[in-house]
């Protein structure tokens, strides 16, 4: 049993981790945009906050990981495939996305409490993006996923059961 956790597990972060940066890639580049520019620039840039840079890769990787044993959970106690899918989407998603808007608000009441105006916007936005990430990943990426550590752990189960007709 700990080896379909694994195989979960590392499902999840194999293929969510790559896609998961490309998006936080596309997500900086979207932020060129000019009322998101310009939100920043009243800020100063400063709630981009360097601790924010270590935190939330490595908050994304334990997401995956135990968002992967979940859906191996889920799968080998056979429940529905779309809510294995919403819950993994909806786990990994308010928890990254607590932690971006917990270093928004940490930034801005360290940095000066008059970007306050600035943060609660960017927490708007934060929440906007939050919802079409959740429907967006359960019926891409999360599906992906669950897709491939589904036909993984078929494949061992074939495996074990021909060893076992082997011997």
């Amino acid at each position: 049993m700990k080896s379909i956790y694994k195989i979960g597990s590392k499902m999840a972060l194999l293929i969510g981790f790559p896609i998961g940066l490309l998006f936080s890639w596309m997500a900086l580049t979207f932020s060129l945009f000019s009322p998101i520019n310009v939100s920043v620039a009243i800020s100063g840039g400063k709630f981009l906050w360097f601790p924010g840079c270590i935190v939330t890769p490595l908050v994304f990787v334990y997401l995956l990981w135990s968002g992967g044993r979940r859906i191996a959970s889920d799968l080998s106690l056979n429940k529905s495939i779309l809510s294995t899918i919403f819950r993994f989407s909806l786990y990994v998603n308010s928890f990254i996305f607590l932690v971006i808007v917990a270093l928004w608000v940490i930034g801005a009441f360290h940095f000066q409490e008059t970007y306050i105006t600035a943060t609660v916007f960017m927490c708007s936005l934060v929440v906007g993006c939050y919802l079409l990430a959740v429907f967006f990943t359960t019926f891409t990426i999360g599906w992906l996923i669950v897709y491939v550590i589904k036909e993984k752990m078929k494949w061992i189960r074939n495996e074990v059961s021909e060893s076992g007709k082997a011997e």
